[in-house]
């Protein structure tokens, strides 16, 4: 069911786009969190200098991360749509967005129902949209 169908106050989307755009920055970024951002948030928390130090010695081996099962069908399309880029080369690769012409053939494929492929699609765009500026960094 679309979202304007079922989200009457909003609240649960806005929910649900910030943890899709979380997965989508995460997987962008190949799981790496930015040490400087780890180590900001451990000051947040009360760590002391000595502890953000040791800490930032250490590997940024990706972290685990968890999808919501709401966001596990648009995820799967996502993931399964990462050689489906627009993409052109010049003096820099750049990124301009998915091809939505292999949207609805990944659906099918991953036997999506097709009554949850209008919610699937806007969720695409908020991977989209939150993957592409990190996808362009250089």
């Amino acid at each position: 069911m679309p979202c304007a169908a079922a989200c009457a106050g909003g609240n649960a989307h806005r929910y649900q786009s910030k943890k899709l755009k979380e997965a989508a920055r995460y997987w962008a970024t190949g799981g790496k969190v930015k040490q400087g951002e780890l180590a900001d948030d451990f000051k947040a928390f009360g760590a002391t200098p000595e502890q953000v130090s040791e800490f930032a010695g250490q590997d940024d081996s990706p972290a685990v991360f968890a999808i919501e099962p709401e966001n596990d069908a648009a995820m799967r399309a996502f993931v399964s749509m990462e050689t489906q880029w627009r993409v052109s080369v010049g003096m820099r690769k750049v990124y301009h967005g998915l091809d939505y012409n292999a949207i609805e053939p990944t659906l099918r494929l991953l036997a999506l129902p097709p009554e949850d492929w209008p919610q699937i699609f806007l969720d695409l765009r908020i991977l989209e949209t939150e993957a592409l500026p990190l996808l362009n960094q250089t």
